[in-house]
């Protein structure tokens, strides 16, 4: 990976209205101008696998997407006008984040084909995202000592403020039993409320009673949450 390592810098850096990308060049060429096809600013540029694909993001919601190794750049749909600071892709090119102004956070799993904004939990500019290891523990950093972390892919956010230590998402915690199960499993003491379970690309797969959560999903992991109610995410296992 180190090959590519210079994709991980600010690479994109509009200079005016040239709608220009930066791109290292070939033996003592330096580096080579690109056509964006934006006058947007662009802040951050990230290739996650090679020196083919990678996304830049920017001013007023700007994604943008190359599977030609710059050559050329396509505009993909965010679904906001915020400004976006930060883009990273953990394990591959089709998973990944982008945060930014007032708490912005904004995952595909689809290599950008459809950006799904999480709940940040705060109205904090965020400008950086990381995750280090996997699509599902990462953090993001931002105004006023704002970090976040999640561990689940975004369906629960932890905020950790620096000045009042204030910490969201730590609400009841759940317990489900059996866990793993191959059919259903209980929540005890929670056997009537109504629970959400998503998978770990953060796409909601259903909804179920404590008493049967889980009943009639194919094996996987997910993560359930209530849907009245401040409980910290919990993660469950279905075997065959």
């Amino acid at each position: 990976m180190k090959k590519f390592s210079f994709n991980c810098l600010a690479l994109c850096v509009l200079c005016g209205a040239s709608m220009s990308l930066l791109v290292p060049g070939v033996a003592s060429a330096g580096w080579i101008l690109q056509n964006s096809g934006t006058t947007d600013h662009l802040y951050s540029v990230h290739f996650p696998v090679d020196a083919l694909t990678g996304y830049a993001v920017g001013q007023s919601g700007t994604i943008l997407k190359t599977a030609n190794g710059g050559a050329t750049w396509d505009t993909l749909t965010s679904g906001t006008t915020r400004w976006l600071w930060s883009v990273h892709f953990p394990v591959d090119a089709s998973t990944g984040y982008v945060v930014g102004s007032f708490g912005t956070i904004l995952k595909t799993t689809n290599g950008g084909a459809n950006w799904v904004s999480q709940t940040s939990g705060t109205t904090a500019n965020l400008y950086s995202v990381h995750f280090p290891v996997d699509a599902l523990t990462g953090y993001a950093v931002g105004g006023n000592g704002t970090i976040l972390k999640t561990t689940d892919g975004g369906i629960g956010v932890e905020e950790n403020r620096q000045g009042d230590k204030e910490t969201r998402g730590q609400g009841e915690s759940l317990r489900a039993t059996p866990n793993p199960f191959t059919t259903f499993a209980t929540l005890p003491g929670h056997e009537a409320e109504r629970f959400s379970l998503y998978d770990v690309s953060g796409r909601k797969v259903g909804s179920f009673r404590g008493d049967r959560v889980g009943e009639g999903l194919a094996p996987g992991v997910y993560f359930l949450r209530p849907e009245n109610g401040a409980a910290k995410p919990l993660r469950i296992v279905k075997v065959r």
